[in-house]
This record gives structure tokens, sequence and C-alpha cells, in this order.
């Protein structure tokens, strides 16, 4: 994951700077730092330009720029060992929220630190700067953003998504000023519009009736409930996989609740082909949507195994099926059915006591796309667009959900969703197949 500078955070942040040493440096001319910290993909860069550093007293100028950004020409600071205190007056230098809080000057590693609050991102941040250029400019956020994750855009495009990562930036701010109970930060999807990033990754189909043996609808039967679940846990899960650019959730969802039952019938764990899936399943439409009961109809009817990920690795786009010369991690024949499960909380609970659950979510809101970590409230919608991996819960606040968009987003690749009523559509289709241990087929 990339790192920021102000940012609120559920992840460590870097702590205060410890400082050695009592030395000064000696200035006979202006010397330059700079350097970066921070969390949830948030990147603030700073400078500071040492004019003079004598007597107990330092005159200097802080930049920054970033999430926020500032300008502080011409401050003077008192010295208290390696302590800098430094007046910023009320010239406004510093915008409404923003304050640096410490600056330290490192004389064992010749080194300044300086850590900064913002009202938006309460985590105090210390930023080690070291020796740079003094003609030198800090990057912008998106000049950090786009070395982070590898992106190029050609011409006029650069221009368009900057203005779109920008955009997503205030609503970031916006959201963690007010939210407590989930934070949102810059991931891989932070240059893509809400209604490019749905078109993009969000193509599961409506909701249909699967035609695959249908072993009943799971209900709660009034027994008590576990207080909290977790498969992640228990060795039933496997990594975080990533769909990439293809909108092949459902896949992944199938996949996953298949690994899911295989390891509750055999106690193994598999990992499965997506690929398979979008190249052999005709009744779905591979990267262009699908369902994953639907997929799991189409293996059961066809009578044809499902294949190891390692011997048919996933690709990102549509492809020639090609099963025929790979291994089988779930055989012929063993997926004996699917169990939809009833439309309530304790129906889901009762659900994924017995095993992981395939479900259907609404993931078209910003929060969702640029979620970081926290329990995810709010209303988000029911309509469903997103097929996801139900792994566990706490009772009363949470259900733990696996995605399918790699281990830098989010909570390692998992978010928590709040537990309060059906936000996003949580209890409306879910599922789960049922796979017959080897030595019970027929």
């Amino acid at each position: 994951m990339a790192k920021g500078l102000l940012v609120v955070s559920t992840i460590a942040s870097a702590g205060a700077v410890s400082c050695t040493g009592s030395g000064d440096p000696v200035i006979t001319q202006d010397v330059c730092y700079a350097g970066s910290a921070g969390a949830l993909g948030l990147k603030e860069n700073v400078k500071v330009r040492i004019h003079s550093f004598v007597a107990g007293t330092v005159g200097l100028d802080i930049t920054g720029d970033g999430i926020t950004g500032f300008q502080c020409l011409s401050k003077t600071g008192k010295k208290s060992g390696q302590d800098v205190t430094v007046d910023f007056g009320n010239d406004g230098c510093l915008p409404s929220g923003i304050v640096v809080s410490s600056v330290k000057y490192c004389s064992d590693d010749d080194s300044i630190s300086v850590t900064v609050k913002d009202t938006a991102v309460p985590l105090p941040i210390s930023a080690k700067l070291t020796k740079a250029s003094c003609s030198a400019t800090l990057p912008s956020m998106f000049d950090d953003f786009k070395a982070d994750y590898g992106k190029v855009y050609n011409g006029k495009e650069d221009l368009a998504r900057e203005r779109v990562f920008n955009s997503n930036i205030e609503l970031i701010k916006a959201s963690n000023r007010v939210n407590t109970e989930f934070t949102l930060g810059v991931n891989q999807f932070a240059d893509l519009t809400k209604e490019e990033f749905a078109a993009q990754y969000l193509q599961r189909k409506p909701k249909t009736a699967a035609a695959v043996p249908v072993l009943g609808v799971h209900k709660w039967d009034g027994s008590q409930l576990d207080t909290a679940v977790d498969w992640s846990t228990k060795g039933a899960v496997t990594q975080v996989k990533d769909q990439g650019q293809c909108g092949g959730c459902w896949a992944f969802a199938a996949t996953a609740g298949l690994e899911g039952a295989n390891f509750v019938s055999t106690g193994k764990l598999t990992s499965l082909a997506e690929q398979q899936f979008l190249d052999c399943d005709k009744t779905d439409q591979g990267c262009g949507g699908g369902l994953e009961y639907d997929g799991w109809d189409f293996f059961k009817s066809s009578n044809l195994p499902i294949c190891t990920e390692a011997s048919y690795p996933y690709r990102g786009k549509n492809g020639v099926c090609t099963q025929s010369s790979c291994s089988p991690g779930i055989p012929a024949g063993a997926i004996s059915g699917v169990t939809h499960v009833g439309t309530s909380a304790n129906d889901l609970m009762s659900a994924v006591t017995q095993q992981p659950i395939s479900i259907g979510i609404q993931a078209d809101q910003g929060a969702f796309q640029l979620y970081n970590g926290g329990i995810l409230t709010g209303k988000c919608g029911r309509t469903l667009d997103h097929s996801v991996l139900l792994v566990g819960y706490e009772q009363g606040s949470y259900w733990k959900v696996k995605n399918s968009w790699g281990a830098s987003w989010g909570e390692n690749g998992y978010i928590r969703m709040t537990q309060t009523g059906d936000e996003c559509g949580v209890y409306d289709d879910a599922s789960y197949p049922s796979v017959a241990a080897a030595e019970t087929m027929v």
C-alpha cells in the first residue's frame, strides 16, 4: 500500500522520531531537507529549508505539498536540544485545521523530523526528512500516486485523470472528517469516477433462480448463534485475489464459495480457477458479468471438474476454454447442489456458521470504492452489482467480507460492513454450494 502523511488510519503510523546526539548543523548557506510519510495512501511531501541554526535559534521555511499543502516562509524557531519550537504567526501559511506540532533536528544522522496533524486525519504522523537539493520541487500527491501504482497516461488524459483524482481526494477528506467508524484512502481506484469504477469492476448479473438441484432455503432454526465467526482464521479461505480490469467478480465469488465448501467437506483448501469460469461457463458472460450460482449450475449440469488455479492461471480477460489439460481441484460430479439463504440477519449468521457464503452487494458508492478500513456504515443501496464472499461476523457489529480487488484495497483485501439493517443488500442474494467428499460420491 502506498504511504501518506495526513490521514487517520486503523493501521499503525510512524511514531515520533527518536533523536540522539547534541550537535548542531554547521550552516554556512541554506541547507534543505525533504521527505514524506503517511498512511491510507495519502502522502504529504515536506521540505524544510534552514537559513540559520545558531545560539538557540533557527531560521527556516517549511513547505508541504500533498493532501493539504502549505508554505510557511521566513519562520523563527527556538531550539531546545533536538526540539525546535516554530512560531508560525498569524499570516495564514498553515491552512485551517493544519498544525505542524513538532520539528526536530536529529544530529545523529543529520535529518529533520516534522510531525503534522490535520482535522481531517486526526492521527499525527512524522515525516523524516533527509538532505535534498534546495532547488528541487516537491512532487504532487498525484505524482506520488502515479509512481506508487505504476499509472501511465497519454497526453490530455493525464490532466483529466488528475482532476478525477483531486475530486476523490476531496471526497476522502470530507468523509474522514465526519465518519468515525471507517476511513477512506487512496488506492488503485482513486483516478476513476464512480461511473467508470462501476462499469469496469461491478458486473454482477440480476438475481436468477439457479437450476442446480436446490437443497432448500437455509433458515435460522432458533438455536443460539455464535457471538463471532471468522472462516479466514480457520484455513477455509484462500489468499485475497485480484480480478483486475475484468468484471468477473462473480467468478471469484464462485470459486471462493467452492473453496470454502470443499474445505468443510474434505478438510483441504485448494485454490480454484476463476479463469476456467470466465472461459468455459457459457451461461455467464465472462468479464461482462455473471452470477456465482449460475456458474455452479453450469459445472454441475455439465459434469465437469473444477480446475486448480495453478493449472489454469488467471489472465483477467475472456479466453478459449482449455480445461481438458488442467488438474482437477474438485472432481466432476462433486457439486451436489446449492442452498439459498433466507433474507434476515439471523438466517445469514446461521448459514455462515456452517461455511463461507457467497453474496451479492451494491458497491457502486464512493465509500466502497475508496474504502480503507473500519466498519462501513451509512446508506449504500440494494441494487446488487458485485459478488463477494462472506467469511464471518461479529454479532451486533459487522459482517466480514473477502473482496477480489487485491490485498492493497481495504483491510488487506477485506471489508467489515455494518450489521445495522440490510445495508448494501447483504441479505438479499446469499447462497452456498455443497461439495461431496470423494468417499461419499457414487
